[in-house]
């Protein structure tokens, strides 16, 4: 068996992931480990490309696999996803969560898992299988958006059917019950590095750079800890709509889409690594908030938000059971109304290190020591210079900022 130098896999790490695989292979040739870290993916883990040459009894074949490594040459990283509990967290999910609601009628919603090593999770590559991200640069429109909330739709769909089996069982059984122990609320606490950079960042840009007046703004500072501190309640299970498990963290690089002659007719959701037990509005309301323009969210929010019901819906009607028993349209429009504030606020917390340049955040967040000052110790001066000298930047976030505003303090 033949490596690339740079390889920080085994060759009996190779083996395990073509056992665990199901592939049925005479001998494993040659395998290579690409680099993807250039292209920053993600801000709390580093990325690789994984390809086995094999031979089996067709003749010779290629395996695709993607990995998602704890970061090995940027400590502050590194750092932040140890202190968030990710990796434990989305091997959790992968191991138990998953395999327990998971739907045979139900078509995929995420990515396999292949293998979890010391370091790495190796998962099975969507990109050679045709799915690729948007553009981040460019919103999700009514296509996008819909495929999206199809995907999404049967990955609470598990949770509720999973939940409503386990009653015939168990009577009031709560899947909160089965799972609470195997998640982690990571940064969301007030306590936390990540989330005190947030606050204090976007209130930063808000007090130097919004439209309000000084008498405002007064106001809004000093309510600010105490409307961010009552936010991290909506991160727990709710004790008035039903829960699922949510994903958490569905900005744009973690809903990969296939496409049928440039239209997406399939999406799957990627990064497990945020997972709650909340109602499923919670997750509706941050894929609106974090990949739609705002004026185009409002306008088509009731027919989005319709369009996920609907979805819902069909998949109960097709498992033979009702979800109008469980959760009625009016119940899931008063959660969404309710859990805005959760996609709002999550949204300001991930656009500033969204909207940016790929190689500009490649530059900026590769580098150990700019990594930590940005999100643990000064987000708001990050925030602010790139409002002061990106024109791009201040038009997509001042928006959410005084949207956050008027919602919230006014």
């Amino acid at each position: 068996m033949v490596s690339n130098s740079d390889s920080f896999l085994s060759d009996e790490d190779i083996s395990t992931i073509v056992k665990n695989a199901g592939v049925n292979v005479k001998e494993i040739l040659d395998y290579n480990v690409i680099n993807l870290n250039e292209k920053m993916l993600g801000y709390m883990a580093d990325y690789y490309k994984l390809k086995i040459d094999i031979k089996t009894d067709l003749g010779k074949e290629t395996l695709n696999y993607f990995i998602k490594a704890i970061p090995r040459t940027n400590e502050a990283k590194a750092e932040m996803a140890l202190s968030m509990n990710l990796f434990d967290q989305e091997l959790n999910f992968y191991r138990i969560i998953k395999g327990e609601i998971e739907n045979p009628e139900i078509p995929p919603w995420s990515a396999k898992l292949i293998a979890s090593l010391e370091e790495a999770t190796i998962y099975e590559d969507l990109d050679a299988q045709n799915y690729r991200v948007r553009n981040k640069f460019q919103p999700f429109d009514e296509p996008h958006t819909f495929q999206a909330l199809q995907t999404l739709a049967r990955f609470h769909a598990s949770s509720l059917i999973y939940e409503e089996k386990k009653r015939i069982e168990i009577k009031d059984w709560r899947i909160e019950d089965a799972f609470d122990k195997y998640y982690d609320i990571g940064g969301y606490k007030m306590t936390h590095p990540w989330y005190i950079q947030c606050m204090d960042g976007t209130l930063g840009a808000i007090l130097s750079h919004s439209k309000f007046k000084s008498d405002i703004l007064k106001m809004v500072e000093s309510r600010w800890t105490e409307v961010w501190s009552k936010n991290l309640d909506l991160g727990e299970p709710s004790n008035v709509f039903r829960n699922v498990v949510t994903h958490n963290d569905l900005w744009n690089n973690n809903l990969m889409f296939h496409y049928n002659e440039n239209v997406p007719d399939d999406c799957k959701l990627v990064d497990f690594q945020g997972v709650r037990i909340q109602p499923p509005a919670a997750d509706v309301m941050l894929l609106l908030h974090c990949n739609l323009d705002l004026e185009y969210r409002e306008k088509h929010m009731n027919m989005f938000l319709n369009y996920y019901y609907n979805t819902l819906k069909d998949i109960f009607d097709k498992q033979g059971m009702s979800l109008t028993k469980i959760m009625t349209l009016e119940t899931f429009l008063e959660s969404a109304e309710k859990y805005r504030q959760w996609g709002l606020f999550l949204a300001v917390c991930l656009y500033p290190t969204i909207w940016i340049k790929d190689e500009v955040i490649a530059e900026i967040f590769g580098d150990t020591q700019q990594y930590k000052d940005i999100l643990t110790k000064n987000k708001r001066a990050f925030i602010n210079n790139m409002i002061e000298n990106n024109e791009g930047f201040k038009n997509k976030l001042l928006p959410i900022y005084e949207e956050l505003v008027e919602r919230y303090f006014l």
